[in-house]
């Protein structure tokens, strides 16, 4: 069935129990409440409509479906799961989508709103690409799974599941990306006005543009090559001293299973912690690599956090073998509170370049 008429229709809501209903140029065809999707129905929107009806799927489950172009639904979308289908483009603009797991078999589904309310634990089975341009926070506790892709553009995003093993690439054009999890098959690709926030796991390489950020913090490994020529490179230590619970069982912080090219990277050290990791003349192996190439553009050179979580006490740097060592200076001064960990963006940092 299509709607191609304009001026909607008079009832408040509709139920599709089956079948496909396409609208093509009404998007108030369906009438200005909730559509109901079951039985496998499948709702077809059109390249450019704007569909402002919230929709919830029905246990029998349901398919949004754009061919081509981009279609938005700015309604809340709710109940046991969206299927996304066709070669376009879908964008979920709702603040108030909460609905089950996320299917997306063709296309691309771009989320500029948010999922779950900011935290959501479904699971994404994608062939396609993810797309999250959203402003607030959102947290991705379920795993994603599939051949699609992943970008990020603007806001934070926090991966979190322990088995996303998605195989498609991981772009970071802008925001900022934290993976707390795993993220087991996907390479990730840094962009110069982005942040890469790694605790958990990155199975494959990892690309930094001239002037991208990675944010490493305790826990975070990259399992295959790291560039970051020309690259901002912060690590946040953990308080304690090298070999103390607080700084892991060794004083190696990021572990590299590839190559690590840091020529020309700025490298910078934050202490997360209310007291030194480092007394006057110790040192710290900030990347164990495969094999290391180049050198940071600042060795030797005071790297002090002005603001967020402060450091003040100078490090200098040399490469050691296939490790990247930083060794401590001068006399540890303890800093003030850290701040919440999900607004990096709102670090300062001074010193020597």
């Amino acid at each position: 069935m299509n709607f191609n008429q304009g001026g909607g229709n008079g009832f408040t809501s509709a139920a599709l129990n089956g079948g496909r209903v396409n609208l093509n140029t009404d998007a108030g065809a369906l009438g200005s409440g909730t559509v109901t999707l079951d039985n496998a129905a499948v709702l077809g929107l059109a390249d450019g409509l704007a569909f402002g009806n919230s929709v919830t799927f029905a246990s029998g489950g349901g398919v949004l479906a754009v061919e081509s172009g981009s279609a938005s639904a700015s309604g809340a979308v709710s109940g046991a799961g969206l299927t996304k289908t066709g070669a376009g483009t879908l964008i979920l603009s709702s603040a108030s989508n909460n609905y089950g797991d996320t299917t997306v078999n063709a296309g691309t589904l771009e989320v500029t709103g948010t999922l779950g309310n900011g935290s959501y634990a479904g699971k994404i089975a994608n062939a396609g690409t993810l797309v999250f341009k959203q402003t607030a926070n959102q947290t991705l506790s379920g795993d994603i799974t599939g051949t699609g892709s992943l970008t990020k553009d603007g806001g934070v995003l926090t991966l979190s599941g322990t088995n996303n093993t998605y195989n498609g690439g991981t772009t970071i054009n802008a925001g900022t990306l934290e993976v707390t999890g795993s993220l087991i098959n996907s390479a990730v690709s840094v962009a110069s006005v982005a942040v890469f926030d790694l605790s958990g796991t990155a199975g494959k390489n990892v690309s930094l543009a001239p002037g991208g950020t990675l944010n490493w913090r305790q826990g975070g490994t990259i399992g295959g090559n790291l560039d970051a020529a020309n690259a901002v490179l912060n690590f946040y230590v953990p308080g304690g001293t090298p070999g103390s619970t607080a700084c892991g069982t060794t004083p190696t912080l990021l572990s590299v299973g590839g190559t690590a090219n840091v020529t020309g990277s700025t490298v910078r050290v934050g202490i997360e912690g209310t007291s030194s990791p480092l007394t006057a003349g110790d040192s710290l192996v900030l990347i164990d690599a495969a094999t290391l190439t180049g050198a940071p553009a600042n060795p030797g050179n005071k790297a002090t956090l002005t603001s967020g979580v402060a450091f003040s006490a100078d490090f200098s740097l040399s490469n050691v073998g296939n490790d990247l060592i930083a060794s401590r200076d001068v006399t540890y001064v303890p800093p003030p509170p850290p701040p919440p960990r999900d607004t990096p963006t709102g670090l300062t940092w001074t010193g020597a370049a």
